[in-house]
């Protein structure tokens, strides 16, 4: 306990207090609705660029190199892809209406393993 109590007399204090409001019925009166947050559509539409312009991945490319009889294998991925996104989009609609929840993002992780993007470096 002593060892703990000096290591504490050493360390340097900062901290910061955030005036959020002046009281509580100020700091109520400002919270928002939180489809103001809401940026799904934003999701969707960088998720549909990523689909179409996005690097695959060094495996996925490799396979593709390999498929002759399938006539532009690479649109038919991201044609495939593009309908999954569209495809959660419409899920995630349903739900919201469904149980009156917005559910955030779209499509962002349906074809993460196919075409890299967002934690890849694209």
């Amino acid at each position: 306990m002593l060892q703990i109590e000096a290591d504490l007399s050493m360390m340097e204090i900062t901290y910061a207090i955030t005036l959020l409001a002046p009281n509580f019925a100020a700091f109520i009166q400002g919270l928002v609705n939180e489809e103001v947050f809401d940026t799904s559509e934003e999701d969707k539409q960088e998720d549909l660029r990523r689909v179409a312009q996005g690097q695959f991945s060094p495996l996925l490319s490799e396979l593709c190199a390999h498929v002759d009889d399938v006539a532009d294998i690479e649109g038919v991925i991201r044609t495939i892809c593009t309908d999954i996104v569209e495809e959660k989009e419409k899920k995630s609609n349903d739900r919201s209406k469904d149980y009156g929840k917005r559910c955030k993002g779209s499509g962002r992780s349906a074809c993460q393993g196919i075409i890299q993007y967002r934690y890849c470096g694209i």
